[in-house]
């Protein structure tokens, strides 16, 4: 054997180790005793070994002498040029025989047995099946996000803290993963519980925040009822039962003040329109007996024998007269009947503004749908008082991404709400204005007993129960004529009341 191979004596070997081909390193258990062991090329553990038609007689691991052999080298050693490599199975079988300990043996593995069973025990590249199975310490590839891990650890990672395994919300059921879940998902469950914002210490599901804030919360703030008549306590609604009871007489007094004040007004309103028809029919008679002195001059001025044509003309005329002035009076006295009417229905017909037909400008709708985020429009009332709002957002599918624009019609505090009647019936003509080529997406939205209840009268400006359309139109639509400057037109064609229906 040449010197140049590498040999063990048992003074070195308890404390040496090899390194492998695989990039690990190899600790023999009783190291051998004048067997080689390195690869004269490589320097690493012999894999495969082979010996040469040449007179050296070395071990070469298969890999290093066929690359030598192809390049047409001699012998690294003996530097004679060889032609056939025979692989030295002897050796192989002296080498598998031999006891190792793990590679992983720092780390804490036990394992130690023959160095064949090394690969079956590292199980590097195992299958679905068997990839549980050998080394502990060897990594293994996460199924679902793809990282190697340690087989003793696989099983918990993947079950438990693996951000990528595929998880459930347990509010509402959305499957996904468990990192989308809770960076994502988690921020607009439905179905999520959320801490009440006035802090009563209920958790109601997110998507009944509103109602639970509206009606139930015992420290929300509400106004008082009686705020039309002139109250201005607000409270929370825990307090504020005690205040109705409290304050029943000052709410009457308030009351009776607001109708004094109302029935004042009329009065000097019909007072007025009394006084304006006194001076009309004085105005008339003065005029017809200005008419039959005028025609009694004529006739005494008149020849006799034209005395009675000019009087049958001057009848005639006096008649037409009479009767135009006559017709002047009933249009007079219709007019003023329609203005007492006005003026003693003044209470129920506020000032309107912005009645329809209105336009309502969108903007931003890039920003809205982005962020998820909501639109109101400026109020607008219909002609017979009742104050509205628009409100358009985006509507969302089960990951989260808007889909639809979503337009609602919410009914708000009015400031003679509490004249008018109730709830609203009706219907609300709604239009998504083509900005290009006027095709018009219309709606015509329908309160009926049924859903009444979601416009039914408002003690304050709070946007609840709105009605409306959730997927008014999807944005996919939108783009290029109806969405333009990043604006939406909606206009409110119009707005029919009908009590009965």
């Amino acid at each position: 054997m040449s010197t140049s191979q590498e040999t063990l004596n048992p003074t070195d070997l308890k404390s040496q180790s090899y390194s492998h081909r695989d990039g690990f390193e190899i600790s023999f258990v009783e190291p051998p005793k004048e067997l080689p062991l390195k690869c004269s090329i490589c320097l690493e553990l012999l894999t495969d070994p082979c010996i040469l038609d040449c007179d050296c007689g070395s071990n070469f691991c298969k890999v290093c002498i066929e690359k030598v052999k192809k390049n047409h080298y001699p012998c690294p050693l003996c530097q004679q040029q060889f032609t056939t490599i025979f692989p030295n199975k002897q050796l192989q079988r002296t080498l598998n025989g031999l006891m190792i300990h793990c590679p992983h043996r720092a780390g804490g593995c036990s394992w130690m047995d023959e160095l064949g069973k090394l690969k079956q025990h590292l199980n590097r590249m195992p299958s679905s099946e068997t990839r549980l199975e050998g080394c502990g310490h060897t990594d293994v590839l996460c199924q679902y996000c793809k990282k190697y891990i340690l087989r003793k650890d696989i099983l918990t990672h993947e079950t438990e803290t693996c951000p990528k395994k595929p998880y459930t919300c347990q509010y509402c059921s959305h499957p996904s993963v468990l990192d989308d879940i809770r960076e994502n998902h988690w921020l607009v469950c439905p179905q999520l519980p959320v801490p009440c914002p006035y802090e009563c210490g209920e958790r109601p599901q997110r998507q009944g925040l509103e109602l639970h804030v509206n009606k139930k919360c015992l420290l929300a703030p509400v106004l008082c009822d009686f705020r039309y008549a002139g109250c201005e306590v607000e409270l929370s609604r825990r307090d504020m039962a005690n205040h109705l009871r409290d304050s029943i007489a000052d709410h009457m007094t308030l009351m009776s003040l607001k109708h004094r004040e109302e029935v004042s007004s009329l009065k000097e309103e019909n007072q007025l329109v009394k006084q304006e028809c006194a001076d009309l029919k004085a105005s008339f008679e003065a005029e017809v007996r200005l008419l039959k002195i005028e025609s009694e001059q004529k006739m005494n001025n008149s020849l006799a024998d034209v005395r009675k044509d000019c009087y049958i003309s001057l009848q005639c005329n006096l008649d037409d007269r009479v009767e135009e002035l006559v017709c002047q009076m009933d249009d007079l006295k219709a007019e003023i009947q329609s203005e007492t009417s006005q003026a003693a229905a003044s209470c129920v017909q506020p000032s309107l503004c912005r009645v329809p037909p209105v336009e309502i400008v969108v903007t931003n709708v890039k920003h809205l749908r982005q962020q998820r985020d909501n639109w109101t429009s400026e109020p607008f009332y219909s002609r017979g008082g009742y104050k509205m709002v628009l409100k358009v957002l985006p509507y969302g599918d089960q990951d989260g991404c808007g889909t639809h624009l979503s337009v609602y019609i919410y009914i708000i505090k009015g400031e003679y709400d509490h004249q008018l009647k109730w709830p609203f019936l009706g219907q609300v003509s709604i239009t998504l204005v083509d900005q290009r080529l006027e095709r018009h997406k219309t709606n015509v939205m329908a309160v009926t007993r049924e859903n009444s209840d979601n416009i039914a009268r408002r003690y304050n400006n709070t946007l609840t129960g709105g009605l409306g359309y959730p997927t008014f139109i999807e944005y996919k639509y939108l783009s290029p004529n109806y969405l333009k400057d990043d604006c939406l037109v909606f206009r409110i064609d119009d707005i029919k009341y009908m009590y009965n229906w």
